[in-house]
């Protein structure tokens, strides 16, 4: 039963999200929210692998970080690989760790 209990729990705590860079602004669009930061203002971005997913980390020139979860747990395949090289296209620091 805990396999079970796992899988739904990961299931039905879904966030999905949608990343875009458009215009020099980087879209990250959830269900129920839209954030939007400009390329400018990001100095770099940390993408730490953990157990079950990455921790991205979105570091500015002036702002506190923003944390966001990628859960692989249970989910197919994403666009991961393509973010990477349009964020290195627009002049972002990607680091792998």
């Amino acid at each position: 039963t805990i396999p079970l209990i796992l899988f739904l729990s990961v299931k039905w705590s879904k966030n999905k999200s949608n990343w875009e860079l458009n215009n020099g602004e980087l879209i990250i669009r959830f269900r129920n929210r839209t954030d939007n930061y400009l390329i400018k203002d990001i100095n770099h971005i940390k993408s730490l692998t953990r157990s079950g997913g990455n921790l991205y980390v979105i570091h500015f020139h002036r702002k506190s970080p923003k944390r966001y979860w990628r859960n692989k747990l249970f989910a197919s395949d994403d666009d991961n690989s393509l973010l990477h090289e349009a964020l290195l296209a627009h002049s972002v620091e990607y680091f792998k760790m």
